[in-house]
């Protein structure tokens, strides 16, 4: 089974969601190299993280997190935004949260390619 690590990005720092152990994990981390590193000690080698394309703020996270060999969704705010309004969320408190919810719910499964983003596959 895939880990999925919702990310909220900020321009100075960001946020992360992910499941540890069956207990969802949040840490906030800066938007400094030496945080990129702890973010990749934290998360397994498999893991599928989900951003927000946050104008030029996500740019950094997801080339560093794809160098190393992690798979990274870029994805739509709007999309974000749709799918927590269909989920009745009200607000947008945990928003990492929520990007990890999308993509588990959704069943989407992108694979590594010359992108940043990589490529959406048909589903099974």
């Amino acid at each position: 089974m895939k880990k999925f690590v919702g990310i909220d990005i900020s321009k100075e720092t960001f946020d992360i969601y992910f499941e540890q152990e069956g207990k969802g994990c949040h840490v906030k981390l800066q938007q400094t190299e030496e945080d990129y590193k702890v973010l990749l000690r934290l998360i397994s080698k498999d893991a599928i993280c989900i951003m927000e394309a946050t104008g030029n703020y996500h740019l950094k996270l997801a080339h560093y997190l794809h160098q190393a060999g992690i798979k990274v969704i870029a994805e739509n705010p709007l999309k974000i935004k749709r799918f927590s309004q269909m989920s009745l969320q009200r607000t947008k408190t945990d928003k990492a949260l929520m990007l990890s919810l999308f993509v588990s719910m959704d069943g989407l499964f992108y694979h590594r390619t010359n992108s940043i983003v990589g490529t959406r596959m048909k589903r099974k």
